[in-house]
């Protein structure tokens, strides 16, 4: 309900606070209808901003118009609710009927969806003139509105009544609900928010709720004649015996209708109660099934009732006990709720004060495992909380947990191929595309189960004497890795020298191959060759390189193959020989 709310003409700058306030202001503008009844000259019924709340779903703002005169309001001729703050256009909601009984509610949804920090006004206009203004601002709080669903299982031809009959209701508000069987039908039971068969029925609204409502074909029952009370006799002391009604079970938390007897409603602070009676009359009674508790999460069922059932022939004094238990609502979940698991019981449900209940959660996949059962109530007692498989006793409302967690797994950093103790690799990584991380080799990080890890190692490491080098030459696995099991990412390095290859005695008369430096050929304009070589590659110069005709070159060092373990600069060295050809006369 809207407290505190203050009617004002002018615009005050606020915060929007959108939360439940009770709003009751009777609309007068005599100027508009020429008259000092703003709803119309004659019309004896008066239409107020009953209530205040906002959509559970979204922003907008649910404003309840009520007819508390004598006659019916018509609202069809120019009727509406607007919302504006102080610089933007206002939002308007349609009234959701043209026809208001006396002491009936209109309600109006408005898509209000204004700048932070300006105050609310809620103005009721009738054909674009403002009858009166209220502001909500940061002092004032709305409640929740939520709605109430009621299907018809069977024939459409039946009905429900709510009482009262709103399009949402403010969170707190009773509905009592009227099953109506056409005819051919009967009523056989609600399902939902309200179970049982009781008729009528009645629920709290906190939430958005659902009911259904089943009727089955059959005879439709007479209507139930209006009972014409007859006084009792006063029963004289000869003549009268005592009907005492008494329970066991409730406490001072039921809420609500207890029992009927003679027509008349008993909640759980008239008990014990006696009825004096006349001997040999009939005392008709009815105990409630189920009775509600002011606590969240706590009942009370009927399981039995000790004494002479309904109705009673009252010849002598008579105690009828109702034997109630206490019963608690328990919800099953797991956490994460996208673990890949199973949990029995599951959802939310009902259980006797005291019962045991077993409970099993289950997983068959390899991303999570089981870590322990946790209670929201600490009275609620599990056996074990660290096996799946294991039970629980109830001696409160609460929520129990099958916690998960995904299986950590281990991804080690590793190289090989660097030698120098004075030298270091690092590797730069992320988890999931998360944040950059560069650490030094060799380390460990923990991952989830499924998690992939992106990374690369430094490709190029100098050695101080700047001649030699560490070359990155693969990593094993590569990069990215989906992580399934512990894993070790490996960098594989080859040590590198600078080297010089040169000749000395060439000419470019040289042809073909010169040097072979790991399998590759070299011919004399490839030199000189100045670059990084892995350790332990070979080299070697040819022996005998061609000049053309009748020359050629012939290696005088360095001869044979040799195999790169330092770093150096080489020359083969050549001379050169010509070929001659003399003939002597025979």
């Amino acid at each position: 309900m809207v407290n505190g709310l203050a009617k004002r003409s002018d615009v005050l700058l606020g915060v929007v606070v959108i939360v439940a306030v009770v709003l009751s202001v009777v609309l007068f503008m005599s100027q508009f209808w020429g008259s000092d009844n703003p709803n119309g000259p004659g019309d004896s019924s008066l239409i107020e901003i009953s209530d205040l709340a906002k959509d559970a779903e979204s922003l907008n703002l649910i404003v309840y118009i009520g007819n508390i005169g004598d006659d019916v309001a018509d609202l069809s001729s120019g009727y509406g609710v607007r919302v504006n703050d102080v610089d933007i256009p206002f939002f308007e909601g349609v009234l959701d009927r043209s026809v208001l009984d006396p002491g009936q509610v209109a309600t109006a949804n408005v898509p209000f969806r204004g700048t932070s920090g300006m105050s609310l006004v809620v103005r009721i206009v009738r054909n674009d003139v403002v009858l009166d203004e209220m502001i909500v601002d940061d002092s004032d709080s709305l409640q929740i509105a939520y709605n109430l669903l009621v299907n018809i299982i069977g024939d459409s031809s039946n009905k429900v009544a709510k009482i009262p009959d709103q399009s949402s209701y403010p969170s707190g508000t009773a509905v009592s609900l009227i099953a109506e069987s056409a005819e051919g039908w009967v009523f056989s039971e609600w399902r939902g928010a309200v179970t049982g068969s009781n008729n009528p029925s009645s629920l709290i609204i906190d939430s958005n709720k659902i009911v259904n409502a089943y009727f089955e074909e059959g005879d439709t029952p007479s209507p139930t004649p209006t009972p014409t009370i007859t006084p009792t006799p006063t029963p004289t002391p000869d003549n009268a015996v005592d009907v005492t009604f008494t329970q066991s079970g409730l406490d001072s938390s039921a809420t609500g209708t207890v029992l009927n007897v003679q027509g008349s409603s008993k909640a759980y602070g008239d008990f014990p109660f006696t009825l004096s009676v006349n001997k040999g009359s009939l005392v008709s009674y009815d105990f409630s099934d189920l009775v509600e508790s002011s606590s969240s999460g706590k009942q009370f069922v009927l399981s039995s009732v000790t004494g002479p059932n309904s109705p009673i022939s009252a010849t002598s004094d008579i105690t009828v006990v109702a034997n109630f238990d206490t019963q608690y609502e328990v919800s099953f979940s797991l956490s994460p709720e996208n673990a890949e698991a199973s949990i029995q019981p599951e959802g939310a449900q009902w259980f006797d004060s005291g019962e045991q209940v077993s409970i099993t959660t289950e997983t068959s996949s390899s991303s999570y495992v089981f870590l322990q059962w946790e209670t929201s109530n600490q009275f609620n007692q599990i056996e074990n909380i660290n096996s799946q498989s294991t039970s629980v006793t109830i001696n409160g409302p609460g929520e129990i947990t099958a916690v998960y967690s995904l299986v950590q797994l281990q991804v080690s950093f590793v190289q090989n191929g660097i030698d120098n103790p004075g030298v270091q690799t690092t590797v730069t990584y992320r988890i999931n595309g998360g944040t950059e991380i560069e650490e030094t080799v060799p380390f460990e990080v923990t991952v989830d189960h499924g998690d992939t890890i992106t990374y690369s190692y430094r490709e190029t490491i100098t050695v101080i004497s700047f001649n030699e080098r560490y070359q990155l030459a693969e990593t094993s696995p590569s990069s990215p890795v989906t992580v399934t099991d512990d894993i070790q990412i490996v960098g594989n390095y080859d040590l590198q020298y600078f080297m010089i290859f040169d000749e000395n005695g060439l000419d470019n008369s040289a042809q073909g191959t010169v040097l072979i430096i790991g399998g590759e050929e070299k011919t004399y304009s490839d030199l000189p060759i100045i670059d990084w070589f892995n350790r332990g590659t070979t080299y070697r110069y040819t022996l005998t390189v061609s000049g053309g005709a009748n020359k050629q070159f012939i290696l005088l060092d360095p001869v044979g193959p040799r195999i790169i373990n330092s770093a150096e600069s080489v020359d083969g060295n050549y001379k050169v020989q010509y070929y001659f050809e003399v003939n002597s006369p025979v």
